[in-house]
């Protein structure tokens, strides 16, 4: 079972569904995973700034 960060959906997957959508989040070989940090990002902070 998967919950949501809110807490507000939970998800049940097959054991090979799940390992499936956790490979998919791995990076092929010489690419980057750049998350989304929202407010921490610095388009937001040079705005905050301002």
């Amino acid at each position: 079972m998967h919950r949501s960060k809110d807490g507000a959906e939970w998800k049940v997957f097959h054991t090979l569904q799940w390992l499936a959508a956790k490979c998919a989040q791995v990076p092929n070989e010489g690419e980057q995973r750049v998350p989304c940090y929202g407010d921490y990002s610095n388009v937001s902070r040079r705005k905050r700034n301002k």
